[in-house]
């Protein structure tokens, strides 16, 4: 009976310890696959999240690259107005239109060329192109010693016997320069006397002014149709050991005597007319050039220019021209205009 008893304890507890075993197996599992799930959704959160993440950089980028292409663009286009209003404003300065209204002429030289025997204007002259015809016109120049010819004074290492003085000269193919002041009427002034007129009258004098005669052997000089040949100079009737102050010598050549050693850096000035004798002289010299010259394959006259310049002794600067009459245009504006007009006439029709 005791062992029949000891053996169903037995089974009964080797059944509670397979019943046991079961259920801590089956709990485990659960728990593993719970924490699985947990595990895969989690990560799954994580990887939206690091998507949403980087969805969100992204957009943030682009939004960044689109507001930074945006400024780019803005700047580029405030830029491209800067430059568009530079350019227009310098094409307004530098645009150069022939003014109905205009009674006058200024022309101011920053950087005249105050070589010896020179033209004031270095390259340029006053273009015939903008000249009028038929009238006279009248020229108000003003002067003054160069700072470099001043200094070489001071220094002592000039002699101070230098002339002081221009030329009005026309220039054109066909005659080169020509002074036009030496041909009588085509240069005149109330402001001093003109050599070429004194030489017109009785003994080269005007009572005030005189002329002396070149002498040769006790002889006064004549050429061969028996005028009178003439010393350079304009000397004073009262007094003829001293020139005078300003005078215009038959050569054409406007001069001062020696007052310039007295001028430091004071500016002179200086009044005279270029008849409408000696434009018209001018304009035949130089249709006369074009019409000896030949076109090249453009057709444009290599003899086509010509006009006023002043040719000048040298150690002065010519800084200023005033002409009583409006756009007169030196040569260097003339072409600037031209080329921007083909074909056109800087004068309008009358």
């Amino acid at each position: 009976m005791k062992k029949l008893l000891a053996s169903a304890l037995a089974v009964v507890l080797t059944c509670a310890a397979f019943a046991g075993c079961g259920s801590s197996d089956s709990s485990s599992k659960k728990d593993t696959a719970s924490s699985a799930a947990a595990a895969e959704s989690k990560a799954e959160e994580s990887k939206a999240e690091e998507s949403k993440a980087e969805e969100s950089k992204a957009e943030s980028k682009a939004e960044e690259s689109k507001a930074e292409e945006s400024k780019a663009e803005e700047s580029k286009a405030e830029e491209s107005k800067a430059e568009e209003s530079k350019a227009d404003e310098s094409k307004a300065e530098s645009d150069i239109a022939y003014k109905a209204d205009a009674t006058e002429t200024v022309i101011e030289l920053e950087d005249p060329d105050t070589g010896a025997w020179a033209n004031c204007f270095g390259d340029g002259y006053i273009d015939y192109h903008t000249l009028p015809r038929g009238t006279d016109l009248t020229f108000t120049v003003e002067i003054k010693l160069s700072d470099t010819f001043l200094g070489m004074l001071e220094a002592g290492i000039l002699n101070g016997d230098e002339q002081i003085g221009f030329a009005p000269t026309s220039m054109s193919a066909e005659d080169g320069w020509k002074h036009l002041g030496e041909e009588l009427g085509f240069v005149k002034s109330d402001m001093y006397p003109v050599g070429v007129e004194l030489a017109q009258m009785e003994n080269g004098s005007d009572g005030t002014y005189k002329l002396k005669p070149k002498m040769k052997d006790g002889e006064v000089r004549k050429d061969k149709k028996g005028n009178i040949l003439w010393e350079e100079d304009v000397y004073m009737v009262e007094d003829d050991s001293k020139m005078a102050p300003l005078y215009s010598k038959p050569d054409g050549f406007i001069k001062w005597n020696d007052q310039w050693k007295e001028w430091g850096n004071a500016t002179q000035t200086v009044t005279f007319t270029i008849t409408k004798e000696a434009l018209d002289w001018m304009f035949k010299s130089i249709e006369t050039s074009i019409a000896d010259g030949t076109p090249d394959e453009n057709g444009n006259n290599p003899n086509d220019y010509g006009g006023i310049l002043f040719q000048c002794s040298g150690n002065f600067e010519v800084k200023k021209i005033t002409i009583n009459h409006g756009n007169i245009l030196l040569s260097t504006q003339y072409s600037e205009w031209a080329e921007a007009h083909p074909g056109e006439s800087w004068i309008p029709a009358q």
